[in-house]
């Protein structure tokens, strides 16, 4: 996601010329930073102390009884940037463990995925990471530990980042324009867009496609795969492409440059959003947050 420094420097480039367009030019010809999105879903299968109201219950592995049994899923998927061969990824955990089983995922017949045991966890190869696949790689691993793991990557233009960070880093803070040197740039900017406005009349508007994130659920709180998602914006208006959910219940459109209808009225994030499912009653409503969560009644439930 570019500073707003970065922002301001592009659309100074698109509206003046001279060295509003080098300035422009070079933001342009800047190789962009790949970006790969995690997170980490735990599961208790079996602990100690949960089984007291069945009893002789006993969990086993073969022949070998279990005390603890905990799975964790690590899904990882490319947001934005450009197409890398591969990348390696460290799943650790904070102390030692056993690891019962191990399962991965990949997005299509296109792409692997490679995983070896290393101290704490795994190591795993994954071999494209291409922008614009809609699923993404996924790690389950069933083990004895119960505290979540840590993801790292070491790569060369490629920045991780948990779901949630990814997201906050798409709203932008007003508090962010005016610290530090920034304001030795911001302030003659502003004057430049301004003049801008008030000479030709008109604002050429946002170049930003706002990114929408969320999660679909049935009414028992189970994650709906497969939902139609047609967003559509109304300020800033946005048509864009229907989005999926995955098996997680998660979609998500937008980000990166698009074209907008120009406005002269700002205001904050509003639109339109229909979602269809073949077992559910489909939904439409309003929503004015860039984080949606909705839930569907089955078909045959009267609502």
């Amino acid at each position: 996601m570019p500073s707003v420094t970065t922002a301001l420097a592009l659309l100074v480039g698109l509206l003046g010329g001279g060295l509003a367009g080098a300035v422009f030019t070079w933001f342009v010809n800047r190789p962009p930073k790949t970006v790969i999105t995690y997170s980490v879903n735990t599961a208790t299968l079996a602990a100690s102390g949960q089984s007291a109201g069945i009893p002789n219950l006993k969990v086993a592995i073969g022949d070998v009884p279990i005390s603890a049994l905990y799975a964790h899923s690590i899904e990882l998927r490319c947001v934005k940037g450009r197409f890398i061969k591969s990348v390696d990824v460290a799943v650790r955990f904070p102390r030692d463990l056993k690891i019962y089983g191990l399962n991965t995922e990949v997005p299509n017949s296109l792409h692997e995925i490679a995983c070896t045991n290393v101290p704490r966890g795994v190591r795993c190869t994954l071999t494209p990471i291409s922008p614009g696949v809609s699923d993404g790689y996924r790690v389950t691993l069933a083990t004895d530990e119960a505290e979540p793991p840590v993801v790292e990557m070491a790569a060369d233009s490629v920045e991780l980042l948990s779901v949630d960070r990814f997201v906050s880093s798409q709203v932008w803070s007003l508090r962010t324009l005016f610290t530090g040197r920034r304001v030795a740039f911001l302030v003659p900017t502003v004057l430049y867009l301004a003049i801008l406005f008030f000479v030709r009349g008109s604002f050429i508007g946002s170049f930003i496609r706002p990114l929408i994130v969320g999660k679909i659920m049935s009414l028992d709180g189970k994650p709906i795969n497969g939902a139609t998602v047609e967003v559509v914006l109304k300020s800033p208006h946005v048509d864009y492409a229907p989005a999926q959910t995955d098996s997680y219940g998660d979609f998500l459109v937008g980000g990166g440059l698009g074209p907008i209808a120009p406005t002269r009225k700002m205001s904050l994030i509003s639109g339109r959003l229909r979602i269809v499912h073949p077992d559910y009653a489909p939904r439409e409503e309003d929503f004015h947050s860039p984080i949606i969560v909705e839930t569907l009644s089955p078909k045959n439930l009267r609502q």
